[in-house]
């Protein structure tokens, strides 16, 4: 059981906090976003420091929005719960700051618009209100802004008592969403030693009085069950008013579902219940239209919504160390015989043995994993490359990516070493001299001989492949080593000083070290991603290893969070992104009695199977608490995938994620492959951008038989990327999908180029589950052809097709405990 850590407060990212506080030249941004409370905005541009810094002013009783002569507008001046502004990318010279300026809409309407979706001709308005100078002798003076003649202030307009100038954010922010980036130059004196001003935003909007919503107890209700609708009052900021409105109600499909006059809806039959609410006068809030499903009695309503688009990487479905057949086949490490399927988009060669492999003869160092020894397990021949050629060789005759490790240890292997190396004094310093040579990013002054250099590795990795960014199906990618946060463990006989004592990495000795080796590869192959920094659990994501002791400069600042600091630093520093994706290794720790749900000889009794289904909800879902020490560290649920998505936001927009290594358990059972297929759907719907299995399955609990051990895993696969046998797979364009039931079911909707979509849909539990599909909205299907994998039928099967009801809604007997991809036909 992991300690727990202190929980601060900069950890949490609400959406309604998120990247509320500024950037500075560097491009830093504040450790704490601004309070979800009702603030006011000030900012103060600082010339000696160099910074625009903008923080609460002062707590102030919310007042209603401002709303202009025309009804048709809001002023925002509380810039707390109602709008996240950053600043970034500051410039000073001698009579001006220039800045980069987005805002994110924390409203419950789009900003900018009075019809809904286009943009309205006055558009939304930053204005920039009169400010305190402090010049370079201390005097204080009260004055506008200056705007510049020429320049990106857009004009100027009556926002206070005084003319203001605004900058003009144009088109529509939708909810929830960002404006794009636009650039920002005011005048700001030479004399001006600081610059106080605050902002007000100022939107037409399309519900200045406010709107209503229904609320109901979940997407569907089931066929003769009676649910209570209510209805909430919202302001023109989406926020819930205390009175109650006098509403209407009314249905457009009475046969589906009826509702009465106090706001009850039964359901009558299988389909999309249509409601409506409006305003009984005086009312003014605008109505709202909600559709409901309503399914047959006992089973689950799976929504899907094609308007709702978002891309999927093709790279989620990878796996680590693939070969070809005929290597797989001689039924040794690491498949053990198992025959990766076809479908698998990437290759990662990763793990321990990479840290310490030298390119120049194909030596590797076993470390804690066997005997601290170096040998050719990765490749018996001494041509320089030839473990990692032959395995990109294997890679591309796929149409795969390969995700290539670059040793960062200040040591790689020179030899074999067949002993275990002594891990004290004299004697281990003479083997390490003998049987490993130093490792470098690149040539400089006073190597000595024998260096191994990883810009020559990439090199060679260009002169031998195609490695191009334009490549889309088999780049070669680049990953900054692996799991640095267990070095002192994994690699003690390198790691360690000559006394034997462990030498953990610190925060800031890893940063650099990973920049001077991605700026290697970068100056070997400038459009190359490069991904880091592999940590091997969730404990390296706050501590790097240092747990439970803080990092000698951070304390116990979250590591990731510094990492991205630093990385977005150096690009600042060097003029180019260096970090492209943020990869960690994420092994679940749930576990019954019997042990961890991921050990194959634990024993497979019902808790742990249902735990194995569930335990995949940790990546995403913010109501699920999987209740080990990493849901202790994160004081609930983990939500994983949108936790890193908040750090990235906060440290280094833009930057990707993988994850590299993961391993769910029993991937020769079904409940292994259930949750494999389930991992599968999430790392393509929540916008990992590379995924990669490790063969973590103890084949001998299958007697020793790979393709017995990875059967449903590969099943899994299988569903997404070849569930037919002829290798159709599923959309790289991802349709937003929900179940009435996340405990029993998952669902994930997918459009092909061709228009049809594909959905994958599970069932966890022992039972057939009747699934209502509706498909109300854009092109009605004819017919759904069905794959399914199930206990006993790890190769999805052909089943029978369904013929899709008048008005577009599917019926489909969920088998117990299955998978199926269901393709929909037009």
């Amino acid at each position: 059981m992991m300690p727990r850590l202190h929980r601060r407060s900069f950890w949490l990212f609400a959406p309604h906090v998120l990247l509320a506080a500024l950037g500075t030249l560097a491009g830093c941004t504040s450790d704490a976003p601004l309070p979800a409370s009702e603030s006011n905005i000030s900012c103060i541009a600082d010339r000696q420091a160099a910074t625009v810094y903008c923080e609460p002013a002062r707590l102030v009783d919310r007042a209603a929005p401002t709303v202009d002569r025309s009804g048709t507008a809001i002023v925002l001046r509380s810039l707390g719960l109602d709008v996240a502004f950053e600043i970034s990318d500051v410039v000073w010279d001698s009579a001006s700051v220039a800045f980069v300026v987005r805002v994110k809409n924390l409203t419950g309407q789009p900003l900018g618009t009075t019809a809904g979706s286009l943009p309205d001709s006055r558009g939304i308005r930053l204005h920039f209100v009169s400010s305190v100078l402090t010049s370079t002798s201390g005097q204080t003076q009260t004055r506008a802004i200056a705007v510049p003649a020429v320049g990106s202030v857009t004009g100027t307009d009556s926002v206070t008592a005084v003319d203001e100038p605004y900058l003009a954010i144009p088109g529509v922010v939708d909810s929830a969403a960002w404006s794009a980036p636009t650039r920002l130059r005011l005048i700001v004196p030479a004399t001006a030693q600081t610059s106080l001003f605050s902002i007000v935003l100022v939107a037409p909007v399309a519900y200045p009085h406010g709107w209503l919503r229904v609320r109901t107890d979940g997407p569907s209700i089931e066929v003769g069950e009676r649910a209570e609708l209510r209805v909430v009052q919202m302001d023109a900021l989406g926020r819930a008013l205390e009175s109650a409105p006098h509403v209407q109600w009314a249905t457009s499909t009475p046969q589906v579902a009826t509702v009465s006059a106090d706001g009850e809806i039964t359901g009558r039959t299988n389909g999309m219940a249509e409601v409506a609410v409006s305003c009984a006068l005086p009312c003014q809030s605008a109505g709202e239209s909600i559709q409901l499903a309503v399914a047959p009695s006992g089973g689950v309503t799976l929504s899907v919504r094609p308007a709702a688009r978002f891309p999927i990487s093709r790279f989620v479905y990878g796996v680590n160390f693939m070969t070809d057949d005929s290597a797989a086949s001689t039924g040794k490490w690491p498949w053990f015989g198992a025959i990766v399927p076809r479908g698998v988009t990437l290759n990662r060669i990763g793990g321990n043995r990479m840290s310490a492999y030298n390119w120049r003869n194909n030596y590797s160092h076993a470390g804690l994993d066997y005997n601290f020894q170096n040998d050719q397990l990765l490749d018996p021949s001494t041509i320089p490359g030839e473990a990692i050629r032959r395995r990109v060789a294997a890679s591309r005759a796929r149409t795969a990516a390969t995700l290539v490790t670059i040793p960062m240890l200040p040591f790689v292997a020179a030899d074999a070493q067949a002993q275990p190396l002594d891990t004290l004094g004299a004697t281990r310093a003479k083997r390490m001299r003998e049987h490993f040579v130093p490792n470098r990013p690149s040539p400089a002054a006073g190597d000595t001989p024998g260096t191994v250099y990883q810009n020559q590795f990439v090199q060679w990795l260009d002169a031998t492949f195609p490695i191009a960014a334009a490549d889309s199906l088999h780049p070669i990618f680049f990953s900054l080593d692996n799991e640095p946060d267990i070095w002192y463990s994994t690699h003690h006989a390198i790691m360690s000083d000559t006394l034997g004592r462990f030498r953990k990495e610190t925060y800031d000795g890893f940063s650099q070290t990973s920049i001077a080796y991605a700026r290697a590869v970068k100056s070997a192959r400038a459009d190359a991603l490069v991904f880091g920094p592999a940590t091997a659990t969730f404990a390296g994501v706050m501590t790097l290893g240092q747990f439970p002791d803080a990092d000698p400069v951070h304390g116990k600042k979250p590591f990731f969070d510094v990492y991205l600091d630093a990385m977005r630093e150096a690009e600042r520093t060097h003029g180019r992104r260096l970090l492209d994706v943020l990869d960690m290794h994420f092994y679940t720790e749930v576990s019954t009695r019997g042990g961890l749900i991921s050990n194959d000889y634990a024993p497979q009794n019902a808790d742990a199977i249902a735990k194995r289904l569930q335990a995949p909800r940790s990546l995403w879902d913010p109501t699920f608490d999987e209740k080990t020490w990493v849901s202790g560290v994160t004081d609930g649920p983990v939500a994983l995938l949108p936790r890193l998505r908040g750090m990235i936001a906060a440290h280094y927009p833009g930057t990707k994620i993988a994850i590299t290594e993961y391993y769910y358990g029993r991937s020769g059972d079904i409940s292994g492959g259930l949750a494999q297929t389930d991992v599968l759907g999430i790392f393509g719907r929540e916008g990992v951008f590379a995924a990669t299995l490790w063969p973590q399955a103890n084949v001998w609990a299958w007697k020793g038989v790979g393709n017995d051990a990875y059967a449903y895993a590969f099943g899994a696969f299988r569903l997404f990327r070849d569930y037919d046998g002829a290798g159709s797979a599923f959309g790289d364009v991802g349709l937003a999908a929900t179940t009435s039931n996340r405990v029993t079911s998952s669902i994930y909707a997918s459009q092909l180029a061709d228009g049809r979509r594909v959905l994958v849909v599970i069932n966890k539990t022992a039972a057939t589950l009747c699934a209502s599909i509706p498909m109300t909205t854009g092109p009605q299907p004819r017919v759904a052809h069905v794959y399914t994998m199930r206990d006993g039928a790890p190769i999805p099967v052909r089943g029978a097709d369904i013929t899709v009801a008048a008005g577009g809604y599917l019926t489909f007997d969920m088998p117990a405990m299955s998978a199926s991809t269901l393709v929909l036909e037009y």
